[in-house]
């Protein structure tokens, strides 16, 4: 995926999730720096609060 646009990974990645999870499922798929992410973790932000909750871990 060199080169490609990181909207189209991530299109590309929630379509993949689709297909395994089944049609029905929705899929949100968010790009965030670790620096951003940690961001929201140590801010304790909804979005971070939310990603623990309801989660799923892939791969």
């Amino acid at each position: 995926m060199r080169g490609m646009d990181y909207r189209e990974v991530a299109r590309r990645f929630a379509e993949d999730v689709k297909k395994r999870l089944g049609y029905g499922v929705y899929v949100s798929a968010k790009v965030l720096s670790v620096e951003e992410f940690e961001l929201m973790k140590n801010l304790n932000t909804a979005f971070y609060r939310n990603i623990q909750r309801e989660g799923v871990l892939i791969g």
